[in-house]
């Protein structure tokens, strides 16, 4: 399913009204209404969820109307005493959110309502309405409601032919691995170095979701030392799995053991109603990666504004 570009609804609950939104602090806002709305929206998300939001943006503001039934997330920062809007890591898509579909009109509201002369944000697929092509980003997610012969019948051959190769090697599925071991192993087969606060924010996102739960960690290993070659952290939230993080050894690459992996994970799922949600990407190699697998592209833009005078519009990037 490829979402249009240009999203026209009808006859929405809140067409065109004129309505009063208020811009509240972070100890002003009531997180049991707001977060009934994320849970009740059509196109919620865990990263729009308060308590999320708490660990990737501390002290994080929001834009509602007078019954939290449509509601915006501002995810803020400082810097050189200005305050501005950034997207936070792990947080692929925000935005304006509602209990009901909005229409254009509505949300122009409440990006007008924006007091903040800075932001760069990615909403979420429900946001998107007259976008060019240029500030819409894909993100790709797979279905898991039919049979595993069926999903896998639409693997694409190239998914096909490094899948049959990693079945041919010394590999198999690994026992549940503590966020530990995992935060280790990221570490230790990362690229490249991370951006400054992405690993703290990772760290509490999983130490976070174990505790309630909501966290899983699975793994490829070798199958004579039992040594990790792939492993994924998944973030559970209603029927959708988001593959927040996954890391591979050299070893594995050679192995293919992520197509292993993600395989593997599909056929535990499958005729199931989850959804594994691939986070994107624009990056050709990864996007077909998860293509691969038969995952359909969403799109959600990204908006950028950059008010600030100089030289302050020159610092803040």
């Amino acid at each position: 399913m490829v979402v249009a570009l240009k999203r026209k609804v009808k006859n929405s609950t809140f067409d065109s009204v004129k309505m009063d939104i208020k811009h509240l602090k972070h100890t002003d806002i009531s997180k049991k209404d707001w977060d009934k709305t994320i849970l009740n929206s059509k196109y919620g998300t865990v990263y729009a969820m308060s308590l999320y939001l708490d660990i990737v943006s501390q002290g994080w503001e929001a834009l509602v109307n007078e019954d939290y039934s449509i509601l915006m997330p501002l995810p803020v920062k400082t810097k050189y005493g200005f305050k501005y809007l950034t997207q936070p890591f792990y947080s692929q898509q925000l935005g304006v959110f509602s209990k009901n579909e909005i229409d254009e009109l509505v949300f122009n509201q409440f990006m007008k309502s924006i007091s903040y002369k800075f932001y760069r944000l990615q909403l979420n697929r429900a946001n998107c309405f007259s976008f060019t092509k240029e500030v819409l980003k894909p993100n790709y997610v797979l279905e898991l409601n039919k049979s595993y012969e069926v999903i896998q019948s639409k693997y694409g051959q190239n998914c096909k032919r490094n899948l049959k190769k990693s079945v041919k090697e010394k590999q198999k599925p690994g026992d549940n691995i503590s966020p530990d071991v995992f935060l280790n192993f990221v570490e230790t087969n990362l690229v490249f170095k991370p951006i400054k606060g992405v690993m703290p924010v990772l760290k509490s996102i999983i130490r976070e979701s174990f505790k309630n739960g909501s966290g899983k960690i699975i793994s490829v290993v070798d199958d004579t030392s039992d040594e990790i070659l792939a492993a994924v952290f998944l973030l559970s939230w209603k029927n959708r799995f988001y593959y927040l993080m996954p890391a591979s050894s050299e070893k594995g690459k050679i192995f293919n053991s992520m197509f292993f992996l993600v395989d593997q994970f599909i056929q535990q799922y499958a005729a199931s109603d989850k959804i594994i949600d691939f986070e994107g990407s624009s990056i050709e190699g990864v996007a077909r990666f998860y293509k691969g697998f038969g995952a359909q592209a969403e799109y959600y833009p990204v908006l950028n504004q950059n008010n600030l005078v100089f030289p302050f519009n020159k610092i803040i990037k």
